[in-house]
């Protein structure tokens, strides 16, 4: 067959393919495996669905479905998969191997959970942030959304690799967001088991943190590591009061400044905020 919402609409050959259909007293189940084969290759799928049956569903309505899913691919245009689900505001590109689950609920995709192992993935900006690109990414991720503008992402294990060659992880994180009428974040918050430092100054253009903060970190040399890290806003973001956060930290270390601001080296210790703008 020939993909027409490809850019370049080249014949796609599937092979080697079996499916199976179930229709059992609560649900309905179906499956299916193969090999697809184009000019890029050939590469291994395999799906499997659950649709639940309950008095709102309709057999030829797949908006008013309910059921979970289950995707295997060896190799795969994760951005593309992405489009499909409506997820593309969080990664417009990565290639490499996938496994996902998810589960969906009259038309709306509910969460994800995925297995990778990518390469030149991108993650596109938001606001004034600038968009991420990582060679490498491994680990498992999660999203859910149980409200519109309603948003959590998880990772385990995560480790990958900038473009640059920097490198971070194995960490687990979180992220969760509301989001106003208008799209822009209302409240988030971050967590972190392990970040080093020098990897935060990478990724500082790409993160929501104040900018007095973003300009601070870019004119003295800190090395160290900070754990088990909470930070989460409410109301506007740039503004450093609506910030509260939780971390510990060890080899902490900042170099002196002209301004003669303070210095320090291998600090190790804990701060936290108690309340927005007011640190402990």
């Amino acid at each position: 067959y020939i993909d027409e919402t490809r850019e370049k609409q080249l014949p796609i050959e599937i092979r080697e393919t079996e499916a199976i259909f179930e229709q059992n007293l609560l649900d309905w189940r179906a499956a299916v495996a193969g090999t697809v084969t184009e000019k890029q290759g050939r590469r291994k799928f395999e799906l499997k669905s659950r649709v639940e049956k309950h008095f709102l569903s309709k057999e030829d309505n797949p908006l008013s479905w309910r059921g979970e899913a289950y995707a295997h691919f060896d190799r795969i245009n994760v951005a593309r998969l992405a489009k499909s689900a409506d997820l593309q505001r969080f990664i417009s590109s990565g290639f490499g191997a996938a496994r996902l689950w998810v589960a969906f609920d009259r038309g709306r995709i509910t969460s994800v959970t995925s297995d990778v192992a990518l390469s030149h993935v991108r993650l596109p900006s938001r606001g004034d942030l600038e968009p991420l690109s990582l060679s490498r990414l491994r680990g498992r991720i999660s999203y859910a959304s149980d409200a519109p503008g309603e948003h959590r992402l998880s990772a385990e294990n995560l480790n990958f690799r900038l473009a640059d060659g920097t490198r971070f992880g194995p960490s687990n994180l979180g992220f969760e967001c509301t989001s106003g009428t208008n799209g822009s974040p209302r409240a988030c918050s971050f967590t972190a088991s392990e970040i080093r430092i020098g990897t935060l100054l990478d990724l500082a253009p790409s993160l929501p943190i104040p900018n007095d903060a973003r300009r601070m970190l870019g004119k003295r040399d800190a090395s160290g590591t900070f754990s088990q890290v909470r930070a989460s806003f409410n109301g506007d973001p740039k503004d450093p009061t609506n910030w509260a956060f939780n971390l510990g930290f060890r080899g902490l270390t900042l170099s002196p400044d002209e301004s003669g601001g303070p210095s320090f080296r291998n600090l190790s210790g804990e701060l936290s905020t108690a309340g927005p703008g007011r640190f402990s």
